[in-house]
């Protein structure tokens, strides 16, 4: 388990890994958008995911820092409906390009699936055990 002792740490991490997934994500759409010319409504709306994960983090980062709970929650809340949105724009566009015979493009889409899946558990586990210790030591005190 990632940093057992205080979890604000894994929050940071947490953070961190958002952005850099993000910004990745947000840069492979603008070179499908600009550069291929490639009009799809669904990928716009997945930018637009993207955008709002990275407005989440900062409020992640803030919640941890000075230890609001409500902050948190608004994060685990946001990451939750922004990731179980992303998860269904992925697959529609996995369903919307089944048609291609490659073998490869199947397997990598499906990767890509489980991957967004995982991570956005990450995104909730985390700072939800950070929240968690929060309430204890409120209830200690």
């Amino acid at each position: 388990m990632c940093c057992r002792r205080n979890r604000k740490y894994c929050c940071f991490l947490v953070a961190v890994i958002a952005i850099i997934v993000a910004l990745s994500e947000l840069a492979y759409k603008y070179y499908q958008l600009a550069i291929l010319k490639v009009v799809n409504f669904w990928i716009v709306t997945i930018a637009v995911a993207w955008i709002l994960i990275i407005i989440g983090v900062f409020i992640l980062i803030v919640g941890a820092i000075t230890e609001n709970q409500h902050l948190l929650l608004m994060w685990i809340l946001g990451s939750m409906v922004c990731g179980v949105s992303l998860v269904v724009m992925k697959m529609v566009l996995f369903f919307c390009f089944f048609r291609n015979s490659e073998m490869g493009y199947h397997l990598l889409s499906g990767f890509f699936i489980i991957f967004f899946i995982l991570l956005f558990f990450l995104f909730a586990y985390y700072p939800y055990g950070y929240l968690r210790q929060l309430e204890d030591q409120i209830e200690l005190n």
